[in-house]
């Protein structure tokens, strides 16, 4: 068997929409909510580490302390760590919450979200980050 190279945060977020075209029932809605949201968390990782945003000390785990270096570094970043957030709330609800029905819809438009999301991280500068 061949080497092959890892796996991107794009390839991630196909998978996530081509989950949905195979059919909409609740576990495929709930697995292309959890893979378009770790593209996302993976891409902001990667952007974090790029631009050298500094670790924070807070409460929770390693996705709560994403968020928050992007939260601590102004307005704009603050937004972004915003929108991240949310959609993690929507992941955390697609894989734990397995009583509240999930939609077709509600993951078509997490997908979107989490893409303008990494798109917005993929576009920031380092003149963004406040000194």
């Amino acid at each position: 068997m061949g080497h092959t190279m890892p796996v991107c945060n794009d390839e991630i977020m196909e998978l996530s929409e081509q989950l949905l075209e195979l059919g909409a029932s609740e576990a495929v809605i709930r697995a292309s909510i959890g893979r378009s949201y770790y593209a996302l968390y993976h891409e902001a990782l990667r952007v974090a580490t790029e631009m050298g945003l500094p670790e924070q000390k807070v409460r929770g785990g390693t996705h709560e302390a994403l968020i928050s270096r992007y939260e601590s570094q102004g307005k704009r970043l603050a937004v972004i760590a915003r929108l991240i957030r949310r959609c993690k709330l929507l992941r955390v609800k697609a894989d734990y919450h397995l009583d509240v029905e999930m939609t077709p819809k509600e993951a078509l438009v997490h997908i979107l979200q989490c893409k303008e999301i990494v798109a917005d991280i993929r576009n920031i500068t380092i003149k963004s980050v406040k000194p």
